[in-house]
Formats: C-alpha cells, sequence, structure tokens
C-alpha cells in the first residue's frame, strides 16, 4: 500500500538506548469496495510484542470524498520515532491530505492518546470514524470498561468515505481496516489473532491485501500481494489470504488478521412474544465439526457454548425436535436450516406457529382469478399466502393476528367481488378459513400530471367523483402543467371534484392539461416587464422601462442589447416563442464621466462619457503662442477619479474606472525677440543711452515750464 500510520513524536518510553528505532512496516489489510456515510467496527484488544517489545496498531481507515484520508485505531505499545514507544492500549489517530501528507496532528506524526480509563487485554474496542457539524471524529471505545478516547478534525467537504475499486489510490490511501506492526528488522511470520466485526452491515466484496516495506528507503526485500474476493455466494465464510508467512480471513462481516484457533460459538434462543419455551422433549439440533469429527448438540431457551474447527460451519435445524403435523417451533429463519461459522455468537428467536388451512368461496358460484390474499404473521414477519377455491396449508405464528382482503379481482381487473365477514381472526391453534364473498366496479383516474384521486372499486350503480390535488402542477424548473377539462366517461372543468359519474360499469376519468413555459426577465439594472407563464407556441416579449439608468453621480448604464434566449436592441425584445422556459437578459455597459478643463487650447478629449475600463489619452498643445512676445506653457494637470492625481506632462494615459476630472494648468511667459539677441550688447547699450537721453531733455522741459 505504501503509506502509513506513522510512529508518533514524543512520549513515555522504554529506554531509548536499548529500543533501536523500528523501520520495516507490515500491513495486513482489506479495502472496500462500497461508499459508507460512516464506519463502525469492533476489534479485539489483543496485546502482543516483538522481541524489542514492540507492537502493532489495530485501525480503521476512511478516503473521505475530497481525497483526506482519516485514520482512527487501537494500539499497543507503539513505536516512537527515534525509539521506544508508548506502553499499554492506546487510541491513534492521523489526518492526511488530498496530496499525501500528513497534517493532523499538526505536531508532525501520528497522534496517540491514552484512554479515559483502562482497556484490557480481550475487551472488544468499537473504532469509528463519522461526520458532524462540519468535523470528520475519529474515536474508540471500550464496550467492557466504558473506557473512550477521540478526536476531531474540521473538514466541511467530507460527506462519505470512498469504496475502491483497486487495493489503494495514488496516495496509497483506502477504506477499510488494517493491522499494522513496525519491526526493527525485516519480519516474516504469524501475528497472533486479531478479529475486527461489523455484524449489522455486510460487505459485498472487498480486497483482501498484505505488505511490508521501508518508508523512506528502496528496500530491495519489500513485498506485497492482493486479491479480489466477493461474499455474495456465502456472506459468512471465511476467505483466506496468506504470504510470507502471515494470514489473514474475510467475509462479509468479519476481518481477521492472524491464525485462526479453535473457535468457541455461541448460541442464544430466545422464545418470540406469544410463543411456549421449549422443553427438554423439544429441541433445535446444532451439527458442527470438531477435530474434523461431526457432533451434535441440542440448545433449548437459553445460551449453548461449545468449541468447533476453526473455518467451519455449525449448522442449527429450522425445527424443533417436538413439533407436529399442526403444531411447530420453527427459527427465524422461518423452518429453513441456519449456517453460521464457527466462532460465532449469535442469538435467535423461535416461533411457535399452527397449522391453517385456507380457501375461499362465492355467493353465485362464479369462479373470479385469485387475487385474495391470506395477511399474516410468519416467524416475526408479514406473510401473505394467494388463495384460490381449493384448500391450501399453511402456517402462521401462534397468537398473532391474520386477516384475507376483502377483495377478489377479476381478470380484467376493473370487476370485483367482495367479502363482508370472515376476513379476519387470530391463530390460537389449527384453524379452517373459508370466506364467502357481492359486485363492484372499479373507476380508473388518469392523469399526466399531478396526483389523481378517486380511483377505486365502487358498488355497481353507485355515484362517483374524480379530482387531483391541483390545478397546476410544476414540471421542472420554468415549465408548468395547467388542468383544462375532464373527458372519457367523466366531465367538468373543476380539477378538485369532477361531475358525478354513474358506475354502471368499469369507467375511466382522464385529466387534460395545458403546458405552459416561464418566460425569466433578467436585468443588472431597471426595472424590467414580461416576465410570466405562457402557453406552449405563444409569443412573449421582454422590456425594460428605459435604456439609460443613472449609476449615481458621474455613472450610468447603457442597455446595450438583449441576449439569452432573446434578441433586439430597444427597450422591448424582439418576439420569443415559447416553446420551452425562456430567459431574457438585457446586457448593459457602464459609462463613467469625465470633466476636461482647460485655460488655454483645446484637449484632445472633450468631458463627456466613456465606458468603464476604456483607456483614456488626453493632451493638449504646448506651448501655445498667444502674440509675438507672448506664450502659455503647460506645466502638467492636476486630477481625481482613475486619473492620476498630478503630472507635469502635456499629456497622460489611463483606464478609467470611476467618475473622473482633469484640469490642465498653465503658466504664461514673454519672449524676446530673436533679433535682439542677433545685434547683441551694443544695440542693447545704445538703447539703453537713447533711454537716458530722452529721460533727461523730458527733465528740462519740466522746469521751463
Amino acid at each position: 500500500m505504501q503509506i502509513s500510520l506513522l510512529p508518533i513524536v514524543s512520549g513515555s518510553a522504554a529506554p531509548l538506548s536499548q529500543l533501536p528505532s523500528p523501520t520495516y512496516d507490515e500491513q495486513l489489510g482489506i479495502t472496500f469496495t462500497q461508499n459508507f456515510a460512516s464506519l463502525a467496527y469492533n476489534v479485539t484488544a489483543v496485546p502482543q510484542t516483538d522481541s524489542y517489545g514492540y507492537g502493532p496498531a489495530y485501525l480503521l481507515s476512511g478516503l473521505s470524498n475530497d481525497g483526506y484520508w482519516y485514520q482512527a485505531g487501537l494500539s499497543y505499545d507503539w513505536p516512537i520515532a527515534n525509539g521506544g514507544y508508548k506502553s499499554g492500549f492506546n487510541f491513534n489517530y492521523e489526518v492526511f491530505n488530498s496530496a499525501g501528507k500528513s497534517i493532523y496532528p499538526i505536531s508532525g506524526g501520528g497522534g496517540l492518546e491514552s484512554f479515559s480509563s483502562t482497556v484490557n487485554s480481550g475487551d472488544l474496542v468499537l473504532l469509528s470514524l463519522y461526520f458532524n457539524s462540519g468535523f470528520v471524529y475519529m474515536s474508540a471505545q471500550d464496550w467492557n470498561t466504558s473506557a473512550v478516547a477521540d478526536a476531531a478534525y474540521a473538514d466541511s467537504q467530507t460527506s462519505s468515505f470512498t469504496g475502491l475499486s483497486s487495493p489503494s489510490n495514488g496516495n496509497g490511501f483506502f477504506t477499510g481496516l488494517m493491522t499494522e506492526w513496525y519491526h526493527v528488522n525485516p519480519y516474516t511470520g504469524d501475528e497472533t489473532q486479531v478479529t475486527y466485526s461489523n455484524y449489522s452491515s455486510g460487505l459485498s466484496s472487498a480486497w483482501m491485501w498484505m505488505d511490508e516495506w521501508e518508508p523512506g528507503t528502496d528496500w530491495s526485500g519489500a513485498w506485497s500481494t492482493s486479491t479480489q474476493v466477493t461474499y455474495s455466494t456465502n456472506p459468512t465464510q471465511l476467505q483466506p489470504l496468506s504470504a510470507q508467512g502471515a494470514i489473514e480471513y474475510s467475509s462479509a462481516y468479519q476481518f481477521i488478521t492472524g491464525s485462526i484457533v479453535q473457535q468457541m460459538t455461541t448460541i442464544t434462543l430466545v422464545p418470540a412474544s406469544g410463543s411456549m419455551p421449549l422443553s427438554a422433549t423439544n429441541e433445535f439440533a446444532v451439527s458442527f465439526t470438531l477435530d474434523d469429527q461431526p457432533w451434535v448438540s441440542y440448545a433449548q431457551n437459553g445460551t449453548l457454548t461449545f468449541t468447533a474447527d476453526n473455518g467451519t460451519n455449525v449448522v442449527i435445524s429450522g425445527v424443533s425436535t417436538g413439533s407436529s403435523s399442526t403444531e411447530e417451533w420453527v427459527l427465524n429463519s422461518q423452518g429453513a436450516n441456519v449456517t453460521v461459522p464457527a466462532g460465532s455468537t449469535t442469538t435467535f428467536y423461535y416461533y411457535q406457529q399452527y397449522q391453517v388451512i385456507a380457501s375461499y368461496s362465492t355467493s353465485d358460484g362464479s369462479v373470479p382469478s385469485s387475487h385474495l390474499t391470506l395477511s399474516g404473521t410468519q416467524c416475526g414477519t408479514n406473510y401473505q399466502l394467494l388463495l384460490t377455491t381449493t384448500n391450501q396449508e399453511t402456517w402462521l405464528d401462534a397468537n398473532t393476528p391474520w386477516s384475507i382482503s376483502t377483495v377478489v379481482i377479476a381478470t380484467s381487473g376493473t370487476e370485483q367481488w367482495i367479502s363482508s365477514s370472515g376476513t379476519s381472526g387470530s391463530v390460537t391453534g389449527a384453524t379452517a378459513i373459508n370466506p364467502i364473498y357481492v359486485h363492484q366496479y372499479y373507476l380508473t383516474v388518469t392523469s399526466t400530471y399531478g396526483s389523481p384521486s378517486g380511483s377505486g372499486w365502487y358498488d355497481s350503480s353507485s355515484t362517483a367523483y374524480a379530482g387531483l390535488n391541483a390545478g397546476t402542477v410544476s414540471g421542472g424548473v420554468g415549465t408548468q402543467y395547467v388542468f383544462t377539462v375532464w373527458s372519457s366517461d367523466a366531465s367538468g372543468t373543476n380539477y378538485a371534484q369532477s361531475n358525478a359519474i354513474l358506475m354502471s360499469g368499469p369507467e375511466t376519468a382522464k385529466a387534460s392539461w395545458q403546458t405552459q413555459y416561464l418566460l425569466t426577465v433578467t436585468s443588472t439594472y431597471g426595472t424590467t416587464s414580461g416576465a410570466g407563464w405562457f402557453d406552449s407556441g405563444l409569443t412573449a416579449y421582454a422590456s425594460v422601462a428605459s435604456n439609460i439608468v443613472s449609476g449615481g453621480t458621474g455613472i450610468q448604464h447603457v442597455l446595450t442589447g438583449w441576449s439569452g434566449d432573446s434578441s433586439g436592441s430597444g427597450t422591448t425584445s424582439n418576439g420569443i416563442t415559447m416553446n420551452s422556459p425562456e430567459t431574457a437578459t438585457a446586457s448593459w455597459i457602464t459609462q463613467y464621466y469625465l470633466t476636461v478643463s482647460s485655460a488655454y487650447g483645446s484637449p484632445s478629449l472633450a468631458s463627456g462619457w466613456f465606458e468603464a475600463d476604456s483607456n483614456i489619452n488626453e493632451s493638449v498643445t504646448s506651448p501655445l503662442p498667444e502674440s509675438i512676445i507672448t506664450q502659455h506653457v503647460c506645466d502638467g494637470w492636476t486630477a481625481t477619479g482613475s486619473a492620476p492625481a498630478t503630472g507635469t506632462n502635456a499629456s497622460l494615459l489611463f483606464t478609467i474606472n470611476q467618475p473622473s476630472s482633469i484640469t490642465w494648468n498653465w503658466q504664461s511667459q514673454f519672449i524676446l525677440p530673436r533679433i535682439l539677441l542677433m545685434l547683441g550688447a551694443p544695440l542693447i547699450t545704445a538703447i539703453i543711452g537713447l533711454s537716458i537721453y530722452l529721460f533727461r531733455n523730458s527733465q528740462k522741459f519740466k522746469k521751463r515750464k
């Protein structure tokens, strides 16, 4: 199988200096092929150790539907990873994820806990895996001492444990049972018998397997063997598998690792309610084999215990020795011999029964078909006998009621005879039953849909009515059927009750229906109309109130058209033919408003609406001349929404996904004419001198005045 319950990381152990670590892992297991909602098996607490003192674990494993692997078990002297072991019986648990990694307990290695009280050798311990409130529970309970231990792992995805068509999956996981034992050296040999059992839920088939390997190495001595077995032919028969000196057995109800010794068999007989107890002259014979010789014992009330050869069957007679031709005692096998495997502990009820002679007759001498049954109790279960006009013998449990159906149905199935007396009683001794049977006709109420009522038997010339539980019936998602009228031998338009039907012979009432389909109109935005039920073949239309819907400041949603089972681009779709459930979906795009502001120039994009997630490539022309000596230069932008908050360029690119704004920032500049720069300093000096001269002259002129 190549997967292991890991040794624990730490714990109380024998001295580490004296015990080397065990690394060779022997596994004897069985893989279930069925799926289970929960798992529960009893296992015997068997203390066994090797020469170093290491013992095995008796494990119940479950592969969950989400690929996780859960183990719960009982171990004895289980090893610790670095040598030594934890003494006595303890509770083991571990969880592996779907990748094959051990994930719980989180400390690494298998979990090991003490029980709440003592577990003794030979105790019967229940191992369980089950789900509850999003947790997977791994638990063990000692039936003898009530000692318990458990662990839980949160896994809300697990809902079942999965059976396999091979011994394991790719991770080595499986659902089933396993005895696992680590040894210091390679081990070939047998084990002490350990029995796992579940008598309430039998297996149909399984994979038996065994192997030995050394985890983490390519040990050349590793070995494995497996075989698939079925239990349908003989569920109680033990089937063996052996290799390398080891042996295991399985049946539909048991899994055994180790050689089986002679089996102690226990049979308990209990009288059923109303049955007289057995006596020394009224017993059941029990046949078995001991030391290859046939033996017969006799069982009365209580328990019979004896030893039988391992692997053989025990046969219990189906009828007691004190039975007669009119009174008998039988097992719950209903009189047949019962076979159980040696080593079983079984309980049987026995039933006292009386002979019953039964037939029927008719008042007018007619012979209807034999759809008449005697109902009673036989071996504690419901029993029916098909009657004829000829006496028949049967057996019914003492002190139980019997009855016969009050009608005999004619061959046509629409005509019958009914009895008014002699159709019930109690079995207090050997008895004869012969009821006399009056004329009726059958009303058949049919409907393709819904639950019709009124079908049944009616006295000739009486009045009957047909009805339905509902006038409208769902036909699945988006489909319904609506009642229209009663027809055939019935009439009327009320689904709950037809007009009166005169039962002058076999009659039929048929309900007629109209198929309707649902038009579903969906829209992320706006108010829709047009949804509802329409007769098959009609034409329907879907609508939205407006093709533009506000999404708040700077946001709007624009209708682009109709999809699904509809088409068109307006607020009302094209016609939709209702030949099936239809869906009309209004498709929309979202737009955001971009506000663009600039004191100068013309931005490449003006303010307006833009589709969500579209790319905005905005720019202005800079510098922008105003006169021969002035110009305006863009020194960047400020923005809100999807655009970057600031920038120094004359362009920006962004994806709009919310209302946004861009304001272009400008500065004005004066330009020194290029010709002045060419003439240079002399001209500038001349201009300055001229300016001074003119200024002084202006001052002289002022003084003269």
